[in-house]
């Protein structure tokens, strides 16, 4: 913006990881696939330069990460979610894997969101702490669906809210 407001959007290339060896097999050439793992916004200091056009942009320089979670972290309702750098982690391969074409080659999505996580940096936010501090969970949108190998269908979706005092 002309204010020197940036976001950062990151994403994570498909691996493999987490997909059983049929799914290799059948799809070998399928990493062409990009999923967004979180969004950095709040940038702590006003740019006129975009930070990705220069390096890897620093990951304490923002205030506020969304997460999008495809199994990395837990998802039972009664836990909340520990920080983890986005991107990282094992994922889940969802049941229904599925191709598209549109784009003259095989575009196959084998990721599912489970969960999207709102973190802060709530001591920078207060003043009270610098560099270096973890994140904390302030918000989760948990998804649950009913899967199998022909249909995901979203079932439920849970909202809970976190405070830093418990």
């Amino acid at each position: 913006s002309l204010t020197g407001e940036q976001m950062y959007y990151q994403y994570r290339a498909e691996d493999d990881d987490g997909c059983d060896e049929a799914e290799r097999d059948a799809h070998p050439q399928a990493g062409a696939q990009r999923y967004p793992v979180a969004v950095w916004y709040g940038n702590r200091q006003a740019a006129r330069t975009l930070p990705a056009l220069v390096s890897t942009p620093s990951m304490d320089s923002w205030l506020f990460i969304l997460v999008f979670d495809y199994g990395e972290r837990s998802s039972v309702l009664s836990e909340a979610p520990v920080w983890q750098t986005p991107g990282s982690g094992e994922w889940l391969c969802r049941q229904d894997c599925f191709s598209g074409y549109e784009f003259g080659f095989n575009l196959r999505t084998r990721r599912l969101c489970r969960q999207v996580l709102m973190f802060h940096y709530l001591d920078v936010l207060t003043g009270s702490s610098g560099a270096n501090d973890a994140p904390a969970l302030i918000s989760r949108l948990l998804l649950d669906y009913r899967e199998n190998p022909s249909l995901s269908l979203l079932e439920n979706v849970h909202q809970v809210a976190y405070e830093s005092d418990g």
